[in-house]
């Protein structure tokens, strides 16, 4: 973390690490599924700018934004369906972006963000608001 005239810049990196499992099952049209191959090694780099402001002990708001590149670095998933074999493997690294504000006062709390994701094998768009009030 560096702090940067009331500004931090946090750079981020992750690799990770999923593995699927699920037990043979039959499907609705009597298909056998079975998963063949379920493992991924996937990484992220990047970084987060945020800034906070505090008026008093009671009320205080931060905002934030960030990019990271997702890179695929091993593996797909393969699923057997009654002899059909079937592979999805992500080759594409995509960018995702991502800004967000929160306001606090006393115990209340409003918060929105706005998110993308972009490659040539995703396009994500993200939206969201809560607010929490504290009777």
């Amino acid at each position: 973390r560096f702090d940067m005239s009331g500004f931090s810049f946090v750079p981020q990196a992750q690799v990770e690490w999923i593995k699927v499992r699920f037990d043979e099952f039959i499907a609705p049209h009597h298909e056998i599924v079975y998963l063949e191959d379920g493992e991924v090694v996937d990484g992220r780099i990047g970084f987060v700018f945020d800034k906070q402001w505090r008026s008093d002990s009671q009320n205080r708001a931060s905002l934030s934004s960030g990019a990271h590149l997702h890179i695929p670095l091993d593996g797909k998933t393969a699923t057997n369906v009654s002899g059909v074999h079937l592979v999805s493997e992500l080759k594409d690294v995509a960018l995702d972006i991502n800004v967000g504000f929160d306001y606090r006062w006393g115990d209340n709390i409003l918060t929105a963000s706005l998110a993308t994701a972009q490659g040539s094998e995703i396009e994500d768009y993200r939206a969201s608001l809560s607010a929490q009030f504290n009777f």
